[in-house]
């Protein structure tokens, strides 16, 4: 993760019970910012509390005010399948945020790297949710709706 990642997430102010799917932390975290927190990833390791795929989330619907996905879509092979869970575990009105490497980001893998995301690529992954707000650095996008 960033600096400028973290940074996003800390001006966002949210609040509440927040599920951080693909939390493993390999470059920092967002624990600290988030008193009620469950991090989510593919494989035990620092940081994940929860052993599941994001495409599959064993949790309840509605279960969370906040869904953070930072660094991580460009990991997954079904996106789409993975929002459709991200938005199935969160509440009405809650805060779905995304941030993605950009084009013009190196290719990473770990444990591969699948995509890029332009700032409307995300946009069509958050179709359907409200207040879809989106920013565009080149190398990151960053991306934070709410849900219906």
């Amino acid at each position: 993760m960033t600096p400028a990642v973290y940074e996003f997430v800390k001006g966002l102010g949210l609040a509440g019970m927040t599920l951080d799917v693909g939390s493993m932390n390999i470059n920092g975290d967002v624990r600290p910012l988030f008193p009620l927190y469950c991090g989510l990833d593919m494989r035990p390791g620092p940081n994940v509390d929860v052993v599941g795929m994001a495409n599959a989330i064993p949790f309840d619907d509605a279960a969370f005010s906040n869904v953070l996905c930072l660094e991580m879509l460009e990991h997954d092979p079904d996106p789409f399948g993975s929002l459709r869970e991200m938005r199935r575990v969160l509440k009405s009105g809650g805060a779905l945020v995304i941030t993605t490497p950009g084009i013009g980001f190196p290719r990473h893998d770990y444990p591969c790297d699948y995509w890029r995301f332009t700032g409307d690529g995300v946009r069509v992954l958050m179709a359907g949710m409200n207040e879809i707000n989106i920013k565009e650095d080149g190398d990151h996008v960053y991306a934070i709706a709410r849900n219906k």
